[in-house]
């Protein structure tokens, strides 16, 4: 098997992060259930926040059962080639997250939080977000993420903005800005990954209102920015 979300769905799990120590050469993994399928995103910072605990049935798999669970799928090879992917890059992690009913598949690149460490703003990256087609092969639209998310520390710290940097590419279908329950989603999937980001390849500008007025302040580059 070529995907690691077809992994998550089969097991019925939202989430999945991969961590990496270079200087150890160490990875560290956590896949997970962490909202129930009617969870209602449209409500998303009314209802519940980014902390808010969205099942009764949390799950948590700690790394030997994430390797466990992608070999008894067939997946290891297509595990180890992302894994690969990350070493080269000496990146730190990445985010997935997978919304089973509107088959959203987001992919958080994160190459440093080194720029942020020893300031008040630790615990933020900067990194747009863009959008693939689902018919996109999926190892394309994870180097794409990671390539770009390095590209970012180097660009955070040639502008001096004191934030790591991050990369988020979807796969999904075309976004539509009036469905709340979609754009709710993206809104916490931004929150939870902890990027500042903005509409960048196939999103459009209009969304950073919806998504300001109604779920975020992460998202910036609305109508009338540079």
């Amino acid at each position: 098997m070529n995907s690691l979300f077809e992994v998550l769905n089969q097991e019925g799990l939202t989430t999945l992060k991969f961590r990496y120590n270079f200087r150890n050469d160490q990875f560290t993994f956590l896949a997970g259930k962490e909202w129930r399928a009617e969870t209602d995103f449209s409500t998303y910072n009314k209802n519940f926040t980014v902390g808010s605990i969205q099942t009764d049935h949390v799950l948590y798999l700690n790394t030997s059962q994430v390797e466990a669970m992608f070999e008894a799928h067939g997946a290891t090879d297509h595990f180890k080639k992302v894994l690969d992917l990350v070493r080269q890059g000496k990146h730190f992690g990445i985010d997935f997250l997978y919304h089973d009913k509107l088959n959203i598949r987001f992919v958080c690149g994160v190459h440093s939080n080194v720029r942020g460490l020893n300031n008040k703003s630790h615990a933020t990256y900067a990194g747009a977000t863009r959008r693939h087609g689902l018919d996109k092969e999926e190892l394309a639209v994870i180097i794409d993420a990671l390539n770009l998310s390095r590209a970012m520390t180097f660009k955070n710290i040639a502008v001096d903005i004191p934030f790591g940097g991050c990369k988020t590419a979807i796969q999904m279908g075309e976004l539509d800005i009036t469905n709340m329950e979609m754009m709710g989603f993206l809104a916490y999937a931004c929150d939870t990954t902890r990027c500042l980001t903005g509409p960048d390849m196939n999103f459009p500008k209009t969304m950073v209102k919806v998504m300001n007025e109604r779920f975020t302040m992460q998202y910036c580059g609305g109508p009338g920015s540079a």
